[in-house]
């Protein structure tokens, strides 16, 4: 990919595309590399479709070997070297890359790796299957160049979406693998113990989302007392898997300050007493921010959904890039 390409793609990162708005669930995407001009005349297509069904159709041309017909041929040009980075012992050919959210279930992380991008991070997979909340549970806002996204965890579960990753032909890109809980699991450590346990040996990184808006009671694991109980103890499950992937913790945008310092305190806690490879090497930021939303909030009828909730927007990108600036 040509320096200008990146440019471009960096620029499109100070405003949702178009194209993250109506593809990504639990977001973050960070823009389709190199959309390509006739987006303008398919755009009005696109629109006249559901979010939710605008996203799987995405992902079915993907699937389909169709991306090079929606990228520049910069786009699948090597990275120059000056693009790439190293972190946690991972080689990133650029630091542009697809958020969970997208590919959920793990059909196409080769596919958008070719578009462009530096790594791919597929889920959030919970252990078993589960439908998420409701439909409908994705509505665009195109006023305010955000969605409302109240996905809650839909998955096909560890054992299909790892048998897909498991026949992926290792070393194209760097790969993570984003773990959640089941709704319905009272005891949390043992869905994300079980997720690390089989994801350890397949992920170039893994991340424990703790702060979906959209799972009831996830985010009280954000908590100094037992986000630490819980990092330690998954620390434990790694390294019996003889795997060594580095451990994030992906957090929540609307923190408090004494909040965030005890999350960092954490993450800190584990490097002042382990080896590098035995401890939480960081955070991802971050998921939509918590919204309890109206029967008619923003002007959109949610059709009685009551778990509309979870909020991305253009102005939480300016807060999300001070997180990561303040982290």
């Amino acid at each position: 990919m040509c320096i200008t390409s990146i440019y471009q793609e960096l620029v499109r990162l100070a405003a949702p595309s178009a194209t993250a708005r109506v593809i990504g669930a639990e977001l973050n995407l960070y823009g389709l590399a190199a959309m390509p001009d006739f987006y303008p005349f398919a755009r009005p297509l696109l629109w006249r479709l559901p979010p939710e069904i605008a996203h799987k159709f995405a992902l079915r041309v993907l699937r389909m070997g169709l991306g090079a017909l929606v990228s520049r041929k910069e786009a699948r040009k090597p990275d120059p070297p000056a693009l790439g980075q190293t972190l946690w012992g991972l080689d990133f050919r650029n630091p542009i890359g697809v958020a969970a959210g997208f590919d959920k279930d793990g059909f196409v992380p080769d596919e958008l790796l070719a578009l462009g991008f530096g790594f791919v991070e597929i889920g959030t997979i919970t252990p078993r299957p589960q439908a998420g909340n409701p439909k409908p549970r994705l509505f665009r806002l195109d006023k305010d160049a955000a969605i409302i996204n109240s996905m809650g965890f839909p998955s096909a579960g560890l054992d299909k979406v790892l048998s897909r990753l498991e026949k992926r032909q290792a070393g194209h890109g760097v790969i993570g693998i984003n773990i959640g809980k089941n709704r319905d699991t009272e005891e949390a450590v043992s869905d994300y113990a079980e997720g690390i346990r089989r994801a350890a040996p397949i992920a170039d990184y893994l991340v424990i989302n703790v702060s979906s808006p959209n799972t009831p009671g996830l985010r009280e694991l954000q908590r100094r007392v037992p986000l630490q109980a819980l990092i330690e103890q998954l620390l434990a499950v790694r390294q019996e898997t003889g795997a060594r992937p580095p451990l994030l913790v992906k957090i929540a945008p609307d923190l408090e300050p004494e909040e965030r310092a005890d999350i960092a305190a954490v993450a800190l806690a584990t490097a002042d007493r382990c080896r590098w490879d035995c401890q939480c090497r960081g955070c991802v930021s971050q998921n939509p921010r918590w919204r309890k939303l109206g029967p008619a909030s923003y002007g959109i009828d949610f059709c009685g959904n009551e778990f509309c909730r979870g909020l991305e927007e253009r102005p939480f990108k300016i807060a999300s890039s001070g997180r990561v600036y303040e982290y």
